[in-house]
């Protein structure tokens, strides 16, 4: 391999990589990214989750490392994630280089 391979800069922002339900929380892993941050430094936005219900209500989310942990008081049992899936989804997640994360859902609803 040489050293430009070796070197070569990302041209990916995060891209959901698994999704994890913890009791009352959903645990969302991402390639594409070392570090995950916020391009405005705070909490990061534009996260839905739902249950068998198929309702949807606003996440809070925490960065941990390469994953975002959300919850919901509204809901025990989550089992399904949105990301930027809104018209015009206010989303602020990126990765070290400042590349957006990939909108994303976990579910298959019919709209």
């Amino acid at each position: 391999m040489d050293e430009i391979s070796k070197s070569a800069t990302k041209s990916c922002g995060p891209v959901i990589k698994e999704s994890v339900i913890k009791g009352n929380t959903a645990v969302v892993t991402f390639d594409y990214a070392e570090k995950l941050k916020t391009k405005d430094g705070k909490a990061p936005t534009g996260f839905w989750l739902a249950d068998d219900s198929k309702e949807w209500f606003p996440a809070e989310a925490e960065i941990k490392g390469k994953t975002v942990v959300l919850h919901s008081d509204a809901l025990s049992k989550p089992k399904y994630i949105r990301y930027a899936f809104t018209g015009i989804p206010e989303v602020n997640l990126v990765n070290e280089i400042d590349l957006p994360a990939f909108p994303f859902r976990t579910d298959t609803f019919k709209p």
